[in-house]
């Protein structure tokens, strides 16, 4: 009877890890191999973090983002070249509120919340993001210019009812009267590959010109070459620029991804292992 017992336990185990190890596997997969709203064929990228020290103030820093943007441009085999806060392929953390012109703003705390990306202008046609509507950042959108705003497309309806947005204007929530900030262009929705997505839908794009930021993600797309073929010669051309600053993790984009889900793997093995040892008992 205990021989029994054991042997319908076993079975009954079986049935259920057979199922939740294929339907893991699966999970998995698409979730390392979704490309949604971005392309990682041929990008390479890095993560730069600037001294306070040698850049401590926003002209310094703006002024570092153009001379980067400048050389990797000009490299060979390069197709373009963007910085921004965060990949696409990732989830960014800069969550804030905003102020949005022609609704009654809510009470505090309750505003509409978004994720914020700071990008360069080649952002979008580097990581492979479609512009909708309306036109990318561009050399006016500067420190001293009018707030610039892009925004994803599920975004401009959830705040605006329409995608026919541009012209519109953002504020952000923080102050009594913050400054406007005009919609300059609509772009498609991007999805991480992260297995636990941000409680936040809503997606925003400033320009990096008007937020320089001391840590900031390279791109790199190219143009036929293996991106990694191209690493070599992105780090030499960062050596000239500053020869004491490194930049983290360059590698090419499919890399990065498959090592940052390196945890589930290893999850989804042990579950595998365990379905087939199970079946064979």
């Amino acid at each position: 009877l205990l021989r029994s017992g054991l042997l319908v336990g076993q079975v009954a185990l079986t049935l259920v890890l057979l199922p939740g190890a294929g339907l893991f596997i699966r999970g998995l997969d698409e979730l390392s191999n979704r490309r949604a709203g971005w392309e990682s064929r041929h990008l390479a990228t890095g993560t730069i973090l600037l001294p306070t020290a040698k850049y401590g103030d926003d002209a310094k820093v703006a002024a570092f983002h153009r001379l980067v943007l400048e050389r990797l441009g000009a490299l060979p085999g390069v197709a373009s070249a963007s910085l921004a806060s965060f990949t696409p392929f990732f989830n960014w953390d800069d969550i804030r509120k905003f102020v949005v012109e022609g609704r009654d703003r809510p009470e505090p705390g309750r505003e509409p919340a978004a994720v914020v990306n700071a990008v360069s202008p080649d952002y979008f046609a580097t990581v492979g993001t479609r512009v909708l509507a309306g036109r990318v950042f561009g050399e006016s959108d500067t420190l001293g210019a009018v707030r610039a705003y892009l925004v994803s497309e599920s975004t401009a309806r959830a705040l605006f009812g329409t995608t026919d947005v541009v012209g519109r204007r953002l504020a952000s929530a923080e102050g009594d009267n913050p400054p406007w900030g005009e919609i300059v262009g609509v772009v498609g929705d991007v999805k991480s590959v992260m297995a636990e997505p941000l409680p936040v839908g809503n997606q925003v794009y400033v320009a990096l010109a008007q937020e320089p930021r001391r840590t900031t993600e390279i791109a790199v797309r190219t143009t036929g070459a293996a991106p990694a073929a191209e690493v070599d010669d992105i780090r030499h051309a960062m050596e000239d620029i500053d020869p004491d600053l490194p930049v983290r993790d360059l590698r090419d984009a499919d890399s990065r991804i498959t090592r940052n889900n390196y945890q589930l793997r290893v999850l989804r093995d042990m579950l595998s292992a365990f379905a087939v040892l199970g079946l064979g008992l």
